[in-house]
């Protein structure tokens, strides 16, 4: 491509391409200068502008892309492409029904595509449908079984309750690319899903030998190690994990329920401080921050904890309602007051001690990897 642009300098097609491998090698900003000059050659092509939009979407510069996107449409209508990658920007925006719309938009012969369907399946697997996103994927998968489809298809067995079948789908990703440090990660949460314990770890530390710098590697083998009661060394794991990504409550919520198990509230209740400047919305976090301070011996402070989370989220009073009705080891204060049940049902679970049920918070499937 070099040599091409250097014989024809302005054949716009050759800065077209070159663009294209940059964005593909990741050097966004040399596909980007590509990109402009291969518009100003041919500002009228509607292709050029998807491309660039391609980049900017890559570079997580959504505005730009958007841009691009409207005008390609305007050169070009019926372009299903351009339709194509205006749902893409919907999904990496977070615009879920927005981006189904775009999809439901595309020309019917292009809807049975494995780039639609993979893109469907993702859709679905964000709000949860996985046994819709399984058939999409399957239907994706059936053109063409790639590495990403089977890793994605493989984390919706999971959540819908068939690790097996998950196990399966990252041998055959493993196949095409081995010992991949994603599909790593994936066989560890299936293996978790199984209760197989010693071979997650395994798989976790694989993945940590692979990719020292990989917070939620450390979060997970942390887990399967408290899951065994190892909980000195799943408090290794999740300080790791902290001192990579600093923020992530996740972590401090794991490390404080393990600091629970060895009878150490008070850096429980440190954590669960720390946790909360990030995240106060969160009632798990002020749940442990409460059974922390009941453990203190302070079961005013624990009352006190969760009335000021309730009082500054007094908006979503019902959703705390339901939330706790819904947690068996809170006792029930039915009420038509939904502010005064809650802190009834606080006040009685602390007059309990505050008991949290097994393996409370310890949880995985908080963290999301998408595959490009």
């Amino acid at each position: 491509l070099d040599r091409a642009i250097e014989l024809q300098p302005g054949a716009w097609t050759s800065y077209q391409n070159r663009g294209i491998v940059f964005r593909l090698r990741n050097e966004l900003d040399r596909s980007l200068d590509d990109h402009d000059r291969a518009i100003e050659l041919a500002p009228q092509e509607a292709v050029l502008y998807v491309a660039r939009a391609e980049t900017y979407l890559t570079a997580k510069r959504f505005e730009e892309a958007s841009r691009d996107l409207s005008h390609a449409l305007d050169l070009a209508p019926d372009n299903p492409n351009i339709i194509f990658q205006q749902a893409r920007l919907h999904y990496a925006q977070g615009n879920i029904s927005e981006a189904f719309d775009a999809l439901d938009r595309m020309p019917g012969e292009y809807r049975s595509s494995a780039a639609v369907s993979s893109l469907r399946g993702d859709l679905f697997r964000r709000t949860g449908n996985y046994e819709a996103a399984i058939e999409e994927y399957s239907r994706a998968i059936g053109e063409t079984a790639s590495f990403a489809l089977l890793n994605n298809r493989g984390i919706s067995y999971i959540h819908a309750g068939d690790p097996e079948s998950a196990i399966a789908d990252f041998r055959a990703a493993d196949k095409l690319a081995p010992n991949n440090w994603l599909t790593m990660l994936n066989l560890g949460l299936a293996h978790s899903a199984l209760g197989q314990l010693d071979k997650a770890d395994r798989y976790y530390s694989g993945v940590i030998d692979q990719k020292p710098e990989l917070y939620i590697a450390y979060v997970n083998r942390g887990h399967v190690r408290a899951r065994r009661g190892d909980f000195e060394t799943a408090i290794f794991d999740y300080t790791i994990a902290l001192s990579i990504e600093p923020t992530s409550t996740l972590a401090y919520r794991n490390r404080a329920l393990a600091y629970l198990e060895l009878n150490l509230p008070r850096k429980a209740y440190a954590d669960m401080k720390t946790a909360l400047e990030f995240d106060n919305h969160d009632m798990n976090l002020v749940i442990i921050l409460s059974a922390s301070a009941a453990r203190m011996g302070q079961p005013d402070e624990a009352v006190a904890a969760f009335e000021n989370m309730v009082d500054s989220n007094i908006d979503r009073i019902e959703e705390l309602e339901n939330g706790l009705v819904s947690n068996e080891f809170f006792p029930k204060n039915p009420s038509e007051n939904s502010r005064e049940n809650v802190m009834a049902t606080i006040r009685d679970w602390v007059k309990a001690g505050a008991p949290l049920p097994q393996e409370s918070g310890f949880v995985t499937f908080q963290t999301s990897f998408e595959v490009e």
